[in-house]
């Protein structure tokens, strides 16, 4: 069964632990939504979660998870339209991470989406992430 409340010790982390204050590239590869950024998330996932008891999982997610907690964070984030190429940086780039605690299996597990914007240079009706 799942419960929404994690049971084991989850990391202290400050907000600056999140700061390191690199550039991740747009990505080259076919089909890459996040850019490169899951690649890099995934390599400081593993050093935050690496010294904890139990094992925790961790990936994108399409749609919103229900019954899971949530922590949302803003950041500066550059998009760039699939349609007409166009980019732009925003200020307003939201992540929001869903984690749970899944008792039965002793592990936990956590899932982030990137919201999209819409492109205001031609009429791409997709949100851009």
């Amino acid at each position: 069964s799942n419960s929404p409340c994690p049971l084991v010790p989850v990391p202290q982390l400050s907000r600056a632990s999140f700061h390191v204050g690199y550039y991740v590239p747009p990505s080259i590869e076919p089909g890459d939504p996040y850019g490169g950024l899951e690649q890099n998330w995934n390599q400081h996932f593993e050093v935050l979660f690496r010294n904890l008891p139990n094992v925790w999982f961790f990936g994108p997610c399409d749609e919103p998870l229900e019954g899971w907690w949530i922590f949302k964070d803003m950041a500066k984030v550059r998009f760039s339209c699939q349609v007409c190429q166009h980019g732009w940086t925003s200020m307003y780039g939201l992540v929001v991470f869903y984690y749970r605690w899944d008792i039965g299996n002793n592990q936990g597990d956590v899932r982030f989406m990137l919201t999209g914007q819409k492109c205001n240079q031609c009429s791409a009706s997709g949100f851009e992430t």
